[in-house]
């Protein structure tokens, strides 16, 4: 089934470019995930588990999940575009 966007109360189809754009971008912003969520690991493997460093971790964690949702209002935002576009 195709994937259709919404404009002005009109569905239009999507074009085999805009749906390997969209796909790109995907793939980009799950790398981009990814990447932040092995460098929160590495943060966190370094710490050894030591209570001393729960402050760290924990906001280690804090800013990942805020790099993650900056990097998914980002795909969304560029996949908007492609779609609009």
């Amino acid at each position: 089934m195709e994937k259709a966007g919404k404009m002005g109360g009109q569905t239009r189809c999507l074009t085999p470019e805009q749906k390997e754009r969209i796909a790109e971008r995907r793939k980009v912003g799950e790398a981009r995930i990814a990447e932040a969520q092995i460098m929160l690991d590495e943060k966190i493997k370094k710490s050894g588990g030591r209570p001393d460093f729960a402050d760290q971790i924990a906001a280690a964690r804090k800013d990942f999940q805020a790099e993650r949702e900056r990097i998914d209002r980002e795909t969304e935002q560029a996949i908007e575009a492609i779609r609009n576009g």
